[in-house]
Formats: C-alpha cells, sequence, structure tokens
C-alpha cells in the first residue's frame, strides 16, 4: 500500500517537473518564477537591487528596572505601662478630693480585707498573686493620678490596666466616697 502512495506521489511531481520544462506551447508553460505567499517575493531582476528588503520591526529594548530600597520601620520604642508614668495632675483632680477623716472609715470598711492599712497588706491581699499595691507607698502613689485612683475605685482594676480581682465598688460607695477615699490615700502616702 505504501509503495503505491508514493510511487503516485512522484509520479506527480514528475508530470509538474515535466510540465515545467517546456512541453507544450508558449501560452500554457507555467511561469518560473512559484511564490509562496507566507514568504516575501525574491526582487526580481527589473527591480533595482539597492532598495532594502522589508524586514521586522525590532521589538524595543526591555526597560532597565530601578530597584530603590525600602523605607525604614519607624523606630520602636518601648512604653511603660501605664502605672510607671508619672501623670500630671490636671485642674480637675483637684475637685476629686474628698475629706481624708471620711475616707479612712470607708477605706477601713472597703479596702482593708485586701491593701491592709496602707503600709502592710490585710489578710486577703497576702494570698493574692500578684499583691495589692500598697497605699502608703509614696513611690508608687506618686505614678498615679486621682483620676486613675477614682477609676480604679468606681470601675475595678482592669479599668485602668491592674489586678481583674480588683472589684468595682461604683455601685456601693457614691462618688463623694470615692473622692474622699482618694484622699485618705493621699494622706497616708504623703502624696
Amino acid at each position: 500500500m505504501f509503495h503505491s502512495i508514493y510511487v503516485g506521489r512522484y509520479a506527480i511531481v514528475a508530470l509538474l517537473a515535466f510540465g515545467l520544462t517546456g512541453c507544450g506551447s508558449a501560452e500554457e508553460k507555467v511561469p518560473s518564477q512559484v511564490t509562496v505567499p507566507d514568504q516575501p517575493a525574491a526582487p526580481s531582476e527589473s527591480e533595482p537591487k539597492d532598495q532594502p528588503v522589508p524586514t521586522e520591526k525590532p521589538e524595543p529594548a526591555p526597560t532597565p528596572v530601578v530597584k530603590t530600597p525600602a523605607p525604614a520601620p519607624p523606630p520602636v520604642t518601648k512604653t511603660p505601662p501605664p502605672t510607671s508614668q508619672p501623670v500630671a495632675k490636671t485642674p480637675a483632680a483637684a475637685s476629686l478630693r474628698g475629706d481624708a477623716a471620711a475616707g479612712a472609715s470607708l477605706y477601713q470598711t472597703y479596702c482593708s480585707s485586701c491593701h491592709g492599712d496602707g503600709i502592710t497588706l490585710g489578710p486577703l491581699g497576702k494570698a493574692l498573686q500578684p499583691p495589692p499595691p500598697m497605699h502608703g507607698d509614696r513611690a508608687f502613689m506618686s505614678t498615679l493620678s486621682d483620676e486613675q485612683l477614682y477609676k480604679a475605685v468606681k470601675e475595678g482594676g482592669a479599668a485602668v490596666g491592674k489586678s481583674p480581682l480588683m472589684a468595682p465598688f461604683g455601685e456601693l460607695i457614691p462618688d463623694q466616697g470615692i473622692k474622699d477615699l482618694i484622699a485618705h490615700m493621699r494622706k497616708i502616702s504623703g502624696t
């Protein structure tokens, strides 16, 4: 089968070649120049030879990539916890001052079981970890504003970044009573 296909192809090629070589009349001759439509034709002898052959346009050169360094990250600063930063006393702090004698009575009722007398811990305070702060400690108390103390007593320790074991007393002690407690704490700490 393959033999007959190859023979048939060779026969067609031979016939075409024979027809191209001059068999038949001048009108029937196949032109000697066969062009393939996909390829540009070679210049004929009648065309001037000094004209350039059209070529494809060259691709533009790639644009160089310039790498810029990333901006440096901002410097990291460590902010100490709110209790270690001294807080400036504002004019509003004066309005939180109450009666230290009235505050002493409230302190004994609500605070002494944990904070003791402000100098030594109370019975519950000895069992707590971390232990509650000592309100008689001048260095510690000078870092706290009256507003922070007010918020801690009214809303609890967690409200000012302290231990959540410090319960909120806002439901038990009226606003004036909290101001009196602050006055007592300032008296025993000397701040």
